[in-house]
């Protein structure tokens, strides 16, 4: 009897341009602030192939977060609060750069949070209507008070 050839389990492995393109990508979301681990759920990668695909990219890792930098991450109920403030906000007409000013936070965590409170979010193309809605509504006229 033949011997049975053993399926591999592991994925097929990425070469050439497209794991060129996918660390390209990596650390382009890897430089606007998420982190390792987020990459790893978002791609479907191991941890260790995140780090290479960086390291050929090449990223400077970060090391791990400093006291001062955990004391900043929102937990509970002031997450939720800062959530539904990037919501009402957003809802609104501001951007994700003005939210992301305005919040002292990466774009990345404010796209994230507005997620968490079921944003629906914008197209770039809807993104220019809203604004130009929300300027001229906005404008003061010449009697001196503005409008809305």
């Amino acid at each position: 009897m033949p011997p049975v050839k053993k399926r591999s389990t592991h994925p097929p492995r990425i070469t050439g341009t497209a794991r060129t393109q996918l660390a390209a990508e990596l650390r382009r979301r890897y430089d606007s602030g998420a982190t390792q681990r987020q990459l790893v759920e978002e791609f479907g990668l191991s941890r260790g192939l995140v780090f290479r695909l960086l390291g050929e990219a090449g990223t400077k890792a970060r090391g791990p977060a400093s006291r001062e930098e955990r004391k900043k991450r929102l937990t509970g109920m002031a997450r939720k609060m800062v959530a539904d403030d990037l919501k009402a906000k957003y809802d609104s007409g501001a951007s994700l750069r003005e939210l992301a000013k305005w919040s002292g936070r990466p774009k990345a965590t404010v796209r994230y949070l507005l997620g968490e409170v079921n944003t629906k979010m914008r197209s770039p193309h809807s993104n220019l209507r809203v604004k130009k809605a929300f300027a001229a509504k906005m404008t003061v006229p010449a009697g001196g008070k503005a409008n809305g």
